[in-house]
């Protein structure tokens, strides 16, 4: 694939991808993506102490929440031995809100932010643009080490113990909770000429000595089963790419290549050690497990806009789906827990106000957890930063 064909693939993926790092502004210019205005070092205090409100009732903060649809069926409940990952976090005006609330401010600008994680060992890990990489934070913010990278993109398991990516000799590297150094492997993702591969997810423990999966493609297909010293092909009944794994690594949540004339291919949910597809949703595009597993989010959309997100249970049936309230689009969303997604919300008009609720996945009010602020046309990049 040469670079000019993977950048109009990246482009014609971008508008359809959640939190999707790549468009042809990342790869060409490299400074495209999380733009929002940076405010006084005041004002971010003053954001970050309402963004700590995510674990607060809004009647607390205030605001008025959106009308939500009928209350839908309460979700499934989940065993006590079910693996249970950690919620999203918050970043706004360099101001970083944990699930738990706390916060801590990263000298960066959020203008240069293309995405970031949070490992469950408290360090966070971010992709810049400028300084182009991937930058290592302790947990209380401070800059603990820098990577060169081929493309200023992460991944991160869904349990939040690994974050991957491509350095600049486009081998992988994977960070680990726990572990202070990164494990490079011996190769990369198996690609044509000089084309940069995709880390499609990462999953698994133990990276040094080969306890963790790495799944590559060709941001179409995920191709590859990248392993620390030999890259083996994926073989799957059908071609696939991988979206999301469930925290306990035994599901993965795939989408199917789209026929001819068709904008968006099926969802499914694949059983990697079986290699049956267990259920199939062609009217959504899945993309993330609940932190328990129970659960997964599905939303299409264009140039970076949702009219809704979808929350499907384990046979991808729909059992509610959220709508933003009149003159509101949906720019981004994350699992603040197993029962509440962190949905961020702007406005249409011409001066937008920008809010992130906390919304119940069983058709409940959502509260409003942050906002409103003003903030750039809904079309730009989100306002809140939900992390990956």
């Amino acid at each position: 694939m040469t670079e000019d064909t993977l950048i109009r693939e990246l482009e014609r993926r971008a508008d359809g991808v959640h939190g999707a790092p790549f468009s042809v502004d990342h790869v060409r210019s490299k400074a495209q993506s999380i733009r929002r205005r940076r405010r006084t070092a005041v004002a971010g205090a003053v954001a970050g102490v309402v963004a700590a409100a995510i674990v607060v009732p809004a009647t607390l903060i205030g605001g008025s929440a959106p009308t939500s649809p009928d209350p839908a069926p309460a979700p499934p409940s989940v065993t006590p031995s079910t693996p249970v990952a950690p919620g999203s976090s918050v970043l706004h005006d360099g101001v970083l809100t944990r699930p738990d609330g706390s916060t801590v401010p990263l000298d960066v600008d959020t203008a240069d932010v293309q995405q970031y994680g949070v490992l469950t060992d408290g360090r966070i890990v971010v992709a810049s643009s400028k300084p182009y990489g991937v930058q290592v934070y302790a947990p209380d913010g401070q800059l603990e080490s820098e990577h060169t990278v081929a493309l200023n993109a992460i991944t991160m398991s869904a349990d939040d113990r690994l974050a991957a990516w491509v350095d600049e000799s486009f081998r992988v590297v994977v960070l680990e909770s726990g572990v202070r150094e990164p494990t490079t492997f011996d190769s990369g993702i198996p690609m044509p000429g000089e084309a940069i591969g995709s880390i499609d997810a990462v999953y698994g423990a133990d990276c040094a000595n080969d306890g963790c999966t790495v799944l590559g493609g060709d941001f179409a297909t995920t191709t590859t089963e990248v392993g620390l010293h030999a890259n083996p092909d994926l073989i799957t009944s059908e071609p696939l790419r991988v979206s999301a794994v469930s925290p306990d690594g035994t599901r993965w949540a795939v989408t199917f290549p789209a026929g001819e004339n068709e904008q968006f291919g099926c969802s499914g949910l694949y059983d990697p050690a079986t290699g049956a597809v267990l259920a199939r949703n062609c009217d959504t595009t899945v993309w993330s497990f609940s932190p328990d597993g129970a659960l997964l989010t599905g939303a299409r959309g264009d140039n970076g806009m949702w009219a809704s997100v979808e929350v499907l249970d384990a046979d991808l049936g729909v059992i509610w789906t959220y709508e933003p309230a009149d003159g509101q689009t949906i720019k981004d969303w994350g699992w603040a827990d197993p029962e509440h997604l962190l949905v961020v919300v702007a406005g249409l008009d011409a001066q937008p106000q920008w809010s992130l609720l906390r919304v119940p996945v069983d058709g409940g009010e959502p509260e409003v957890a942050a906002g409103p602020v003003p903030g750039p046309n809904a079309e730009q990049p989100p306002v809140y930063l939900v992390s990956a």
